[in-house]
């Protein structure tokens, strides 16, 4: 399947300033997103079963990792974008979350966007300072690679472009996202290897993400203060014992 690149534009001022990005996210407003009651009493067309089947998500986070590349901090291309999202972290099943500090560039239009992601995927950017306000911008991308696409007739949907308060999934959009899971009436027992969606009916489906924290330089790691404290009384005797071995001398 052809992939595009989907984004939720900002209506807010961003700030043209580089700065440290930040990872925020909100797991347990995820899974209430990703098993509303749609997701989870699904009587279908006969296309899969023809009574009700839970194809809600389990979202997972995995620990943040660092990614020191001061190139990436602003994506403003596709060939950018691309290339950061190269740079993968994990499993194809492994959703990466790249958190940057601006978003000036999603599918053919510069501008200011929240975030941008593919559909049918397993890569999305986020402007980390827009991700740290609105929590939905994340199930909103994360919306895109699980093959959901923008609607623009119901502005109270989670893929509405523009939006920043709603996370109703509609009929249009869970069709694509059935796409994700296995098909049972065609035998299928486990997710389609291009979907991010891992699990099974009898076990649960779950989604795995991995923030990706997007840096200039690494950031430095604390010495806790038990260690400097051994390290200043290792010092103290060590100077001490050398005074000693001096007076003996």
């Amino acid at each position: 399947m052809e992939k595009t690149l989907l984004a939720l534009s900002l209506l807010l001022a961003l700030s043209s300033t580089s700065q440290a990005a930040s990872v925020t996210y909100d797991e347990g407003y995820m899974d209430t997103v990703y098993s509303q009651p749609i997701l989870k009493q699904y009587i279908n067309d006969y296309t899969y079963l023809p009574y009700g089947e839970d194809y809600s998500l389990d979202i997972r986070f995995n620990q943040t990792v660092e990614f020191v590349s001061p190139d990436f901090l602003d994506i403003d291309s596709e060939s950018e974008m691309y290339s950061l999202w190269s740079n993968h972290f994990g499993t194809v099943k492994t959703v990466n979350a790249f958190f940057v500090d601006t978003v000036t560039y999603c599918g053919g239009i510069s501008g200011s966007f929240g975030g941008c992601a593919t559909t049918n995927s397993n890569d999305l950017v986020l402007n980390s300072q827009s991700a740290s306000i609105h929590p939905i911008l994340l199930a909103h991308e994360l919306g895109h690679n699980l093959n959901m696409n923008h609607t623009e007739t119901n502005p109270g949907d989670l893929m509405y472009l523009d939006t920043f308060s709603s996370t109703n999934i509609d009929l249009y959009n869970f069709s694509g996202y059935l796409d994700m899971f296995p098909n049972v009436v065609n035998g299928e027992t486990i997710p389609p290897a291009n979907s991010p969606v891992q699990g099974s009916f009898e076990t649960g489906f779950y989604v795995e993400i991995t923030p990706v924290l997007v840096t200039a330089s690494a950031t430095p790691v604390p010495v806790p203060a038990s260690v400097f404290l051994m390290m200043s009384g290792l010092a103290v005797f060590a100077t001490a014992n050398f005074r000693g071995r001096s007076q003996t001398v």
